[in-house]
């Protein structure tokens, strides 16, 4: 194969003297490649994630991490759970936090009948 000579814009006409007489067109330097977030595993549906996206299991309310662990037996101690799948057990866990079965006229959740604090709404 014969080698192609040099485009004129690629030649330095000053060999040995970097930048004397360079005719060269220099082009924008090269992006660089945006590096891809760290995904780790959820322990629950298996999907990776980015770090944003997950919560360490160590880091999860003890209440809750039992009630997800009762769900889920073969639940590792250390991991990560995506979001979607921590406001899922909230949701189920602590129904009136929710925002979907909230009610505006009682944002607190107690029902004023029962006399109870301690017994929710039923989120009519």
């Amino acid at each position: 194969m014969a080698e192609q000579p040099l485009a004129p814009e690629t030649v330095n006409t000053a060999p040995g003297l970097p930048g004397d007489g360079d005719t060269a067109v220099h082009s924008p330097p090269a992006r660089p490649k945006r590096v891809r977030p760290v995904r780790f595993p959820c322990v629950i549906c298996g999907k990776e994630k980015p770090a944003r996206d997950v919560t360490q299991l160590d880091v999860v309310r003890p209440s809750l991490f039992n009630r997800i662990k009762a769900d889920n037996p073969q639940l590792p101690a250390e991991g990560y759970i995506c979001g979607e799948d921590l406001d899922r057990f909230r949701s189920r866990m602590f129904p009136s936090c929710s925002g979907r079965n909230a009610d505006p006229a009682n944002p607190t959740g107690v029902d004023a009948g029962s006399g109870d604090p301690e017994t929710l709404s039923a989120g009519d």
